[in-house]
């Protein structure tokens, strides 16, 4: 390593005299021990002096993010340089810039991410050897080592990753309510498994650097989502206002995290909550469109990944602890109330109904009860309910209140998505030859079955409850997918804006935003 470094002298070694002359020894009167009268300290690189002014860098900043703390390692332990040579900067350097300067541009990436000021400052010195006291060729060529690995580590990991930890921004929003236990503080809103930096791929990335492979690996990294193309196509047209292009921005940073499980699936269901829609595709084709209603901002809908098991027909509901304590709890004693909710208490192990005259606060809060709605056409889920995993018990549903599908804002739920056409979804997750299944959805939510309730309701008929729940299997496959994009592509290569209902937005910027 010491051989990268020596004595850059700007003397008259380089200087050749164009007058004509008779040949003789040039240096015959030159006095050797004159060479220190020339030697200038801060055109003499010092190896011990780059690695100084590297560690003042590293210990100037108190880096928190992985990405930085993983750099700092890399140079505290003494380890190659990764761009400086013997000769200054290589090829690397302008591969390197050319990606940063399209990220900032073209991607929505702001500017203090990067070091490019200082990395083109520095460069430009090194090139025209604009030396002095104050910017020696030794912290010069440190500057360049250590923030070219900065911001080359930092775009590597931010395209291919996402420059925003989505878990660790999102879940430390909202402190619960009450006492919660150790280590469940706050509110979980985001679910969905992204895959995340890691050691292994940093040291992927320093090996591309050592082998002179950047631009593969630059080129590896970018998102290959389809909603990363429209909304940079959408950034760069020239008629985008500031708002606009925040906008672009902090979606196009959402569509850098990529799910850790991205298997390719035939049918996929894509709730977004901000334009509070649902869309169902067949491969890459949209098949159905249709209106939801969301969790209010006080229950927030969590954004989330699984794969639909089953859908139930005429469903039963059992009530989230949190609902019970929140809303059922105060009616301890009103047995007109659990009447007219038609809710029951059920003992879980043995299945046996207790009297709403016999229910204490003590039994709702315990784990051994449940309160379980009825169903039938006036059960809270409708007359379906589309279940698949997730911690939070939340699933996509009919209601028995249509009215909230004609409103603009539908951000009314405890956080389950209601749909607004039941009937259409169950016909799409249902195959073909599933004739039984189709029959009986038919006879529960078709054409029929409407037009049964219609002449019920004009006739002010109460139902009775006939129809047993019935669980029809879904072929696996069938994925669901829970997201907030407050910039979604609409019909065509378009892309539409909808409203920021849980004003996460400028949560993201900030995080986006920060140097």
């Amino acid at each position: 390593m010491r051989s990268l470094f020596g004595v850059l002298f700007i003397i008259a070694l380089t200087v050749v005299s164009c007058t004509k002359h008779t040949p003789s020894y040039p240096f015959a009167q030159f006095d050797g021990n004159r060479l220190d009268s020339l030697r200038n300290p801060a055109w003499t690189v010092s190896e011990r002096q780059v690695r100084r002014y590297i560690d003042s860098f590293r210990l100037s900043r108190r880096d928190t993010n992985y990405i930085d703390l993983a750099v700092n390692r890399y140079y505290a332990a003494r380890k190659p340089y990764l761009w400086i040579t013997r000769w200054g900067c290589d090829e690397k350097l302008d591969t390197l810039v050319k990606y940063l300067e399209e990220a900032q541009r073209h991607e929505g990436v702001p500017e203090n991410r990067f070091y490019l000021k200082t990395i083109t400052e520095n460069h430009q010195r090194l090139k025209s050897r604009n030396f002095d006291a104050g910017h020696s060729v030794s912290r010069t060529l440190a500057q360049l080592e250590y923030y070219l690995s900065k911001s080359y580590f930092r775009y590597c990991a931010g395209q291919r990753f996402g420059y925003v930890d989505a878990k660790k921004v999102y879940n430390h929003l909202e402190r619960k309510e009450g006492n919660p236990t150790k280590g469940e503080a706050y509110t979980i809103l985001f679910d969905t498994r992204v895959e995340r930096v890691n050691d292994a791929f940093i040291a992927y990335a320093t090996e591309m650097l050592g082998r002179n492979r950047i631009e593969e690996l630059l080129h590896e990294v970018q998102p290959r989502n389809e909603r990363f193309r429209l909304l940079k196509q959408a950034l760069n047209e020239p008629h985008r206002n500031k708002a606009e292009r925040q906008t672009l921005s902090v979606n196009l940073e959402r569509s850098r995290w990529r799910p850790a499980e991205d298997e390719a699936r035939s049918r996929n269901i894509v709730v977004n909550l901000p334009s509070q829609e649902l869309s169902a595709y067949t491969g890459q084709d949209e098949t159905l469109r249709m209106k939801v209603c969301i969790g209010s901002e006080k229950h927030k809908t969590p954004q989330l990944q699984s794969e639909v098991s089953h859908i139930e027909l005429n469903p039963y509901w059992i009530l989230p602890k949190s609902i019970v304590r929140n809303e059922v709890l105060q009616h301890v004693g009103d047995t007109a109330y659990f009447e007219r909710k038609r809710f029951c208490i059920i003992e879980r192990e043995t299945g046996s109904r207790v009297a709403a005259a016999n229910v204490t606060e003590a039994m709702l809060l315990s784990k051994d009860y449940l309160v379980r709605q009825e169903n039938g056409e006036d059960n809270s889920l409708g007359q379906f309910i589309v279940r698949f995993d997730n911690p939070f018990s939340i699933y996509l549903h009919d209601t028995n209140n249509r009215k909230a599908f004609s409103q603009t804002r539908r951000a009314v739920s405890h956080g389950c998505i209601r749909v607004e056409k039941p009937y259409e979804l169950a016909l799409f997750l249902i195959e073909d030859d599933r004739e039984k299944e189709r029959e009986a959805i038919e006879e529960t939510l078709g054409e029929a079955a409407e037009l049964r309730r219609k002449e019920r309701a004009e006739e002010g008929e109460t139902e009775e409850v006939k129809s047993r729940m019935k669980r029809c299997k879904v072929e696996k496959g069938v994925g669901v997918e829970i997201v907030y994009f407050t910039a979604f592509p609409a019909e065509g290569d378009s892309v539409k804006f909808y409203p920021d209902i849980y004003r996460f937005d400028p949560v993201i910027g900030k995080f986006l935003n920060q140097s």
